[in-house]
């Protein structure tokens, strides 16, 4: 057996993009770092069908963080995440906050997931072999990311982040690997 193929393991990528105080889109920065990561995953994509792998799986896991900073009542965006608040019990304005909060890091976790999904869409459609799974959740406020500690500035932007774990990992037909040799 290959011992290229012997010695394969799973690739994982990790890295952060920051955002803006209460904005979700991507800045140019952050498009950069994703379309680098992508590319990073295609390139390993690339390399394990080169030593005959059946299928490569591609996982991305997109985990949003916000600071507590609060909105402004009726802003655009303010309008925006209400919307998505209505099922929460928003008694005081903390709880209001913190749904805001929730709201808004998944949706900057979805903003990142739908850059990957429309990176490798052309890919998923003209190949039958990768298989692309994407998860992005939005923690909000209630969980500080690994790194930041006390005392922090309460708008900072370490908070205002997405994490990214990206792994990338050959499938093969292991009875053809070992038992057709």
């Amino acid at each position: 057996m290959n011992g290229y193929l012997r010695d394969m393991v799973v690739i994982q990528l990790l890295q952060k993009v920051s955002f803006e105080l209460g904005d979700y889109t991507l800045s140019e920065k952050g498009g950069q770092i994703l379309k680098e990561i992508a590319e990073k995953m295609d390139s390993l994509r690339e390399e394990y069908f080169v030593h005959n792998a059946h299928t490569v799986v591609i996982s991305i896991k997109v985990i949003g963080y916000t600071d507590p900073t609060d909105f402004k009542e009726n802003s655009p965006l303010f309008l925006e995440l209400i919307d998505l608040c209505q099922e929460q019990s928003l008694e005081s304005r903390e709880q209001r906050r913190k749904c805001l909060n929730r709201v808004l890091s998944e949706k900057r976790a979805q903003t990142i997931g739908m850059f990957f999904q429309d990176y490798f869409e052309p890919l998923l459609q003209t190949h039958g072999n990768i298989s692309l799974d994407i998860n992005m959740l939005g923690y909000g406020e209630d969980h500080i990311p690994d790194g930041v500690t006390d005392p922090y500035p309460t708008k900072d932007e370490r908070r205002r982040i997405c994490k990214i774990y990206a792994y990338v990992s050959p499938s093969f037909d292991w009875h053809e690997l070992f038992l057709t040799r």
